[in-house]
């Protein structure tokens, strides 16, 4: 078990044409109860310039917060290139990093702390559990609630057993003296982090009390467009040496007893998605396999599954001039 105290949180935030959401990230981090002795030593914000609303948005966070820091991007090369911005920037223990459309829940930052106390010693990653902000009904609202209770029976008994090579990416925690190396063009980096911290022995762990909500698709073909992107994302992965990413088909084949009784139990609860969810995981799968045929589709072409807030439409331009590193203020 790990000794180090981790006082000096990093915050790292991404984001591609999020619009208000940023700022809703942002402050999701802020204002979270902290340790004792624990505070943000900054919290890093990287957007891309195509998105005007989303760079303004995160502009006003960081006039409101000192501790916020603004890096907008000379050009979009996709979340891999954002998230090692973060990285090169980022001084501290403890870096905990946020997707730019979503929002960690009250209490998240202190189960990701604890978690990282009790880990054992070496480079570690740890992730939160996504939830599903949604009591809606019909089949595709249930099949993303049936997805993502999946999801977290995966990751809950993947990790628990200390095995797997795979975190999911919505709100992850990293110690800064073990950073890895996140190259351009990674598609799932969530997994390539889990893979390169496997490979250096480091441990993957599974914070279920720190929740995050997270964005949904709004409808079945951003659902596949999302499931699909994922897929070719394992898919990169799976060229390059090593093991590939093990997801739950992969683990309920090595182990059909508990993917049997997982599945069982999850439909039981969303039977109205289950038709919904398989469509369009067999539709996602061959549009995949399309992309890979292709050669692939670079991490920096892939459109967005959820569109902007509404409220985007009256958002204050992005001047010219604010390409660039910025601080409160501008």
């Amino acid at each position: 078990m790990t000794s180090t105290v981790y006082r000096r949180l990093v915050g790292g935030v991404v984001g591609f044409e999020e619009g208000s959401r940023i700022a809703e990230a942002v402050r999701s981090l802020t204002g979270q109860a902290m340790p004792p002795g624990a505070d943000w030593e900054a919290i890093w914000v990287v957007v891309s310039p195509d998105g005007a609303a989303t760079v303004s948005h995160a502009r006003r966070a960081a006039e409101s917060d000192p501790r916020v820091q603004v890096v907008v991007e000379t050009g979009r090369r996709g979340k891999s290139a954002a998230l090692a911005e973060v990285f090169r920037r980022a001084s501290g223990d403890l870096l905990i990093l946020l997707n730019g459309d979503a929002r960690a829940r009250p209490g998240a930052v202190l189960a990701l702390v604890g978690a990282a106390q009790s880990a054992p010693s070496g480079p570690f990653g740890i992730m939160g559990r996504p939830v599903v902000p949604t009591d809606e009904r019909g089949p595709l609202a249930s099949a993303l609630r049936l997805l993502w209770a999946l999801h977290d029976r995966f990751h809950e008994h993947l990790l628990a057993g200390g095995g797997g090579n795979h975190l999911s990416d919505e709100l992850l925690a990293l110690p800064l003296d073990a950073l890895p190396e996140l190259p351009v063009g990674v598609v799932n980096d969530g997994a390539y982090l889990a893979r390169t911290l496997r490979r250096r022995r480091g441990s993957l762990l599974y914070a279920r009390d720190a929740e995050v909500e997270i964005t949904l698709p709004g409808s079945f073909r951003a659902l596949v467009a999302q499931r699909a992107r994922i897929l070719s994302g394992h898919r990169q992965l799976s060229r390059e040496p090593g093991e590939p990413p093990l997801g739950f088909a992969g683990l309920a084949l090595r182990e059909p007893s508990w993917g049997s009784r997982t599945l069982l139990r999850a439909l039981s609860r969303e039977p109205v998605g289950a038709p919904t969810l398989l469509l369009a995981e067999a539709a996602a799968r061959l549009r995949a396999l399309a992309e890979t045929l292709r050669g692939g589709a670079p991490e920096a072409t892939w459109a967005r599954v959820t569109g902007p807030p509404r409220e985007d439409a009256g958002a204050d331009p992005a001047r010219p001039d604010e390409v660039g590193l910025a601080g409160p203020g501008g």
